[in-house]
């Protein structure tokens, strides 16, 4: 009930997979039966961040399950060019296209490459598909957070270390103990707070 950005009442769902029920003739190939995931963030279209083409910074963003209403209803309706195809994936893979796509992005924004030394910060589930979005390209990762219990979930994703932070001070010894003081290629912030 603290989110700044949420209105109630409200049906929370943005990461979510479903099945089309019904669909009319469309040029995406989309049928009923097809098992499905979408974009759950409608820009506006009309404001300077998304006339530039940014719409990830639209000044009027509205977020499934945040500011409209979302999908962990029974039956939801879709814009088309929102829907994208599951080709075969699991319903709960497709559940997590969302917040892999944020993290891929980061990444590669980040432009990580082989060999670099990668810190991500936070062991929730963006920072974990961070790391291995990183992994991926060849990095050598490390990831932090304070909950140990979410450090030990990220260890299975195959991160070459998981670093306790117990307070800020920590930050530039773990920079020192892992890189012997030449410091990490790309940070990846994945906490928000």
């Amino acid at each position: 009930g603290m989110f700044a950005y949420f209105s109630y009442p409200r049906t929370p769902g943005h990461e979510f997979s479903a099945e089309i029920v019904e669909v009319d003739d469309n040029e995406y190939g989309l049928k009923p039966g097809m098992v499905v995931t979408c974009n759950p963030y409608f820009n506006c279209g009309e404001c300077y961040s998304c006339k530039r083409g940014l719409v990830n910074a639209c000044m009027d963003n509205q977020t499934m399950g945040v500011q409209r209403e979302g999908a962990f209803s029974e039956y939801i309706t879709m814009p088309l060019e929102r829907i994208y195809d599951g080709k075969g994936l699991d319903p709960k893979v497709l559940a997590v296209v969302e917040p892999l796509c944020i993290s891929y992005h980061g990444v590669k924004r980040a432009d990580v490459k082989a060999g670099d030394k990668v810190l991500i910060v936070g062991a929730g589930t963006i920072g974990i598909l961070a790391a291995v979005a990183a992994k991926q390209r060849g990095a050598l990762v490390y990831i932090t957070d304070v909950s140990q219990v979410k450090l030990k979930y990220a260890e299975e994703f195959g991160v070459d270390g998981a670093v306790h932070v117990e307070g800020p001070q920590t930050y530039s010894q773990i920079v020192e103990d892992i890189t012997g003081g030449s410091g990490f290629d790309v940070t990846i912030e994945a906490v928000g707070l």
